[in-house]
């Protein structure tokens, strides 16, 4: 047996190698033009646009065109399988390990995260601690933590090396659930040198997971131009814009005297897109400047996704 200590030559350049190789055929066959903020995206005149994620491809617009041009040209060069969904009946298909089962007419979008990464972790979990986790309702425990000195050792090497497993897992999950990030970014602080406390914390999650395991992010229909307080409202916009919102929020030194955390959500005309829960770089003196730090993070993302709507959309 072999165990790879470094990174052998040419795996770097893979994926850059795989991605012009790609991106070169759309660009030839269908004059495809690149976003210059965010490469992976793509767009074809009004006809379509797509976002690559390695070999996975989304890619939504005229349905007609995709099914008679698109698909059978990249069919020339590529081997794939593909899922049309009719806008007039509606229907599911998958994307990145999520079930994205669309409404017809497009009314309605709701992607469900794959609950078999759930399961495996509370199973994985529950072996190793030598007892199941408690379900609850929340995924950190409320409070300043307690003070207890066996809380603070250090896990012994197979508890550790299943701790950065299972966190791994969690990262993957709350990319499409905003509820996990903030537990998931603190039990990745501890990666390094995982503790029993962590590891109770990661037993929280895992049973949290369990309790929401069914849990869905769903994105309802709205009008171009309409807020985010409009859409809670019910009340109609006359915008003929689309409209970004970002809000911003940090917990100064998060009860613990070190770094302070900031998190945003990002709006698109009334509907949450993207969101962020991250550690500050800097140790913040004040709350005001901890809310400075997540304003200023906030905003540069914000500003990111416009560019990227303006590229899509062309207003």
């Amino acid at each position: 047996d072999f165990i790879i200590l470094r990174c052998l030559p040419g795996l770097r350049d893979a994926s850059k190698l795989w991605y012009n190789h790609f991106v070169e055929t759309p660009k030839t066959k269908f004059s495809a033009e690149v976003c210059t903020e965010q490469p992976c995206v793509l767009k074809v005149n009004k006809l379509a646009a797509m976002v690559l994620h390695v070999d996975d491809v989304l890619f939504m617009g005229d349905e007609k065109w995709i099914k008679t041009t698109f698909l059978p040209e990249l069919e020339k060069e590529f081997k794939l399988s593909s899922t049309v969904v009719a806008r007039e009946h509606g229907g599911s298909f998958e994307f990145l390990k999520c079930c994205h089962v669309v409404d017809a007419g497009y009314t309605c979008v709701t992607v469900y995260p794959e609950v078999k990464h759930v399961c495996a972790m509370f199973d994985r979990y529950s072996k190793a601690n030598g007892k199941a986790p408690k379900l609850t309702k929340t995924p950190c425990t409320p409070g300043n933590p307690t003070v207890d000195e066996r809380l603070d050792k250090f896990l012994p090497q197979h508890l550790a090396e299943e701790f950065r497993s299972l966190v791994g897992i969690a990262m993957y999950v709350s990319q499409e659930r905003f509820d996990l990030q903030f537990a998931t970014k603190t039990l990745a602080s501890s990666l390094k040198q995982p503790t029993y406390r962590s590891w109770a914390e990661l037993g929280r999650l895992v049973g949290y997971l369990r309790y929401s395991k069914d849990f869905a992010f769903q994105m309802c229909k709205t009008q171009k131009g309409q807020m985010f307080m409009e859409t809670l409202n019910g009340v109609e916009s006359e915008r003929t814009e689309n409209v970004v919102e970002v809000y911003s929020d940090s917990d100064w030194n998060g009860g613990t005297g070190f770094k302070s955390t900031s998190s945003a959500m990002h709006v698109l005309n009334g509907l949450i897109v993207h969101s962020t829960s991250r550690s500050q770089k800097a140790i913040s003196l004040s709350s005001t400047e901890a809310e400075w730090y997540a304003g200023s993070a906030a905003t540069c993302d914000s500003l990111f996704l416009r560019n990227i709507l303006q590229f899509l959309t062309g207003d």
